[in-house]
């Protein structure tokens, strides 16, 4: 019996120590998972691959498909405190992914890990016009 408690005890601290933290949107385009969904690999795959991501520094990316009539603005940015760092395109999936399944009009979320503040923060957001810009 101790030892099922003191495993459901690790088991809350892993769940709570790494994972997603995000705030939703509470207005513009409905359905991110949708509209959204299928743009992220794409984005994280390539902001991935940034040398560095100075302190205070974003990169910005919209995605669209004119045949569906969608479009998905993508943001990363360093808010700090680090002076530059590098994206994880694992950390940047999961962080998006869980964005678009949990926020209907998309938002910005942190990849929670061991570290007290992780610097990198995300953002989705979607629109239903087809073009970018």
């Amino acid at each position: 019996m101790a030892f099922k408690v003191a495993l459901l005890v690790l088991m809350t601290y892993i769940t709570t120590a790494i994972g997603v933290t995000y705030t939703c949107f509470t207005n513009g385009d409905n359905d991110a998972k949708n509209l959204c969904g299928g743009f992220i690999s794409d984005f994280c795959g390539v902001i991935s691959k940034t040398s560095g991501l100075g302190q205070g520094d974003t990169i910005s990316r919209c995605a669209t498909s004119a045949k569906s009539g969608i479009m998905c603005d993508f943001k990363v940015t360093n808010s700090g405190p680090v002076v530059s760092t590098t994206i994880d395109e694992t950390q940047c999936t999961s962080t998006l992914n869980d964005i678009v399944n949990s926020c209907p009009m998309g938002g910005t979320g942190r990849y929670s890990s061991d570290t007290p503040v992780d610097p990198v923060l995300f953002s989705v957001d979607p629109n239903t016009r087809s073009t970018c810009g």
